[in-house]
C-alpha cells in the first residue's frame, strides 16, 4: 500500500472497522473520543486514539496511535464486519483527491490494485481528522465536518 500510493514509509495506515465495539478492540476510546464517535460515525471522521498493545507496527507507522473510522459508506462497513478491520485509504495517491467513482478509483490506482468493488459513488466526504490521544481532543486536518460541529478548536 506505501509503494502503491506512494505514501512515506513511516505514516500510519488508517483502519475502518464495523463498528463501536469493533473499534474499542483496536484503540483505547476515552470519553471524549466515544462522544464524537457516537454523533458522527458511520461518516466521515478519523479518530486518532491510543492502540492497544499488539497491533502490527506497519499500522501505527512507529508510533503508539492508530486512525480509526466508521465509514459512512455500507460497502465498507459490510466488508469490515465481515473480515475484520481493514486498512482504509483511497485509491488516490498521496496528496490526490479522493476518487469518487469506480471508474475514477481505476485511474487512480493505475495498475496497484488487482480487484474494486463497485458500490456506488463514494459518501461521505473527506474525512476530519481529530486527535482524541491527549485529555482535549484536537482537530488535526478539518474536512467535510467542522471543528465548530464537532465543538473543537481547528487546526
Amino acid at each position: 500500500m506505501y509503494e502503491a500510493k506512494k505514501r512515506p514509509g513511516r505514516r500510519p495506515l488508517p483502519v475502518a472497522v464495523a463498528d463501536l465495539d469493533d473499534m474499542g478492540r483496536l484503540v483505547k476510546l476515552n470519553d471524549a473520543a466515544r462522544a464524537l464517535a457516537q454523533r458522527f460515525l458511520p461518516g466521515p471522521l478519523l479518530l486518532v486514539l491510543p492502540a492497544k498493545p499488539g497491533l502490527p507496527d506497519v499500522l501505527l507507522g512507529g508510533g503508539g496511535s492508530l486512525g480509526v473510522t466508521v465509514p459512512a459508506q455500507p460497502a465498507a462497513r459490510a466488508l469490515a464486519r465481515s473480515f475484520g478491520p481493514l486498512t482504509a485509504t483511497t485509491a488516490a495517491r498521496e496528496g490526490d483527491a479522493a476518487p469518487q467513482t469506480l471508474r475514477d478509483a481505476r485511474a487512480a490506482a493505475g495498475g496497484a490494485a488487482r480487484a474494486f468493488l463497485d458500490a456506488g459513488v463514494l459518501v461521505g466526504g473527506r474525512p476530519t481528522v481529530v486527535d482524541a490521544t491527549g485529555p482535549r481532543a484536537k482537530v488535526i486536518r478539518e474536512g467535510t465536518i467542522s471543528a465548530a460541529e464537532l465543538g473543537l478548536h481547528g487546526p
